[in-house]
């Protein structure tokens, strides 16, 4: 019987991972290729954060205190979310890596593209 168990345990399914839903960076937040959604500046950062890692399909990479501005979150794609007193506020991403919706986003002193409060500049 116990035999039966194993067998029949390596035989199920599994799950498939669903594949990322592609992004695009808007003038106002963040939004997925496939559907009308937003992630919108102001959004509380757990809220953002997890529609981000579903949108991209991928963790984020690492977090970071930053001076006088407030919390960056990175994924290993490109895309950093600054959050300041728990709420997004902000997107930057390397030039040409992800679809864009408005703009112009020109280049920041740091090589990307951005908008929202970047922290850039302190």
């Amino acid at each position: 019987m116990a035999m039966l168990l194993v067998i029949l345990a390596a035989c199920t399914p599994q799950v498939p991972k669903s594949p990322p839903l592609g992004l695009v960076l808007a003038p106002d937040g963040l939004r997925p290729e496939t559907s009308d959604l937003e992630v919108g500046f102001g959004r509380a950062r757990q809220g953002a954060t997890d529609a981000a890692t579903r949108i991209l399909g991928e963790q984020p990479s690492r977090q970071e205190q930053l001076v006088l501005c407030g919390v960056a979150v990175d994924w290993a794609s490109g895309l950093r979310m600054i959050f300041v007193n728990g709420a997004f506020r902000g997107w930057t991403a390397p030039p040409g890596r992800y679809t864009t919706m408005g703009g112009p986003y020109g280049p920041g002193p740091d090589g990307r593209i951005g908008a929202g409060e970047t922290c850039r500049d302190g």
